[in-house]
């Protein structure tokens, strides 16, 4: 079997050989897995973004391989195969195409450093963290734990929300009859011990005043904003409500 001094065709020799070949390319993408995985781990998230793209298309590479010999030990000629339906025809039949336009747009999405593994970002107005970038799809983990796959091709308008700080806004409708100079002085003499007290607020709030007039009747609605990391945005703007929750109840300012 391993000399090859064997006739090629449908027998044992040629099972034994498929065998072999599938076992070598197991272990070799597995070598392979923890050599890439070795890299990325300090390489930071581009060189894990990068491993991870470039195992996926080994992981292709090695298949198509395993394929082509598998039918010549069967005593076919891949070659022959090809020329016979034609390279056009069987891009067409069998869907390479698009593969081929969604290896190319995941290089791109690389090369450009769009967005990497680790990344929060929003597609679709799907938020989530990106968790493999591969040959053909990206996968977003999503904040509910789903994990939601995108071709590589059909992604469009990506929203990166990882490469700056985001800014967390809060509104507060009050009641008209509240003192606004009584509220703005409270605002700004609070909102630097709120800030203090969540470490994950970057700087101090800012009490933006008046955001809308035209709301419910008899009252108005004045907003605070605050920076931080877009991972700890969902936590600084609960810490936020709930802080500006308790100082109107201590402040007895009527929120409506």
């Amino acid at each position: 079997i391993l000399n090859g001094n064997w006739m090629r065709g449908f027998n044992l020799f040629a099972l034994c050989s498929i065998l072999i070949l599938c076992g070598g390319a197991y272990l070799f993408m597995s070598v392979l897995r923890y050599f890439l995985k070795l890299i990325s781990s300090f390489t930071g998230r581009r060189g894990e973004t990068i491993c991870r793209l470039l195992g996926s298309v080994m992981q292709y590479a090695v298949l198509i391989a395993v394929v082509y010999f598998s039918f010549s030990y069967l005593g076919f000629s891949p070659g022959a195969i090809v020329a016979s339906v034609g390279v056009t025809a069987l891009v067409v039949t069998l869907g390479a195409r698009d593969m081929v336009t969604d290896m190319f747009a995941g290089i791109f999405i690389v090369l450009e450093d769009q967005f990497q593994v680790g990344d929060i970002v929003s597609i679709e107005d799907y938020r989530g963290v990106v968790k493999e970038i591969g040959i053909r799809s990206v996968k977003i983990l999503g904040l509910g734990g789903d994990i939601r796959i995108f071709s590589n091709s059909a992604i469009r308008n990506v929203i990166n929300k990882s490469h700056y700080m985001s800014t967390c806004y809060v509104d507060i409708r009050i009641a008209s009859t509240e003192p606004f100079s009584h509220v703005k002085e409270i605002m700004d003499r609070e909102l630097p011990a709120i800030g203090a007290r969540c470490d994950k607020i970057i700087g101090t709030p800012v009490f933006i005043g008046v955001t809308n007039l035209a709301g419910f009747p008899g009252t108005i609605t004045v907003g605070i904003s605050a920076k931080c990391k877009e991972e700890d945005f969902l936590q600084v703007s609960r810490t936020l409500n709930s802080e500006l929750v308790l100082l109107c109840e201590r402040e007895h300012i009527e929120v409506r």
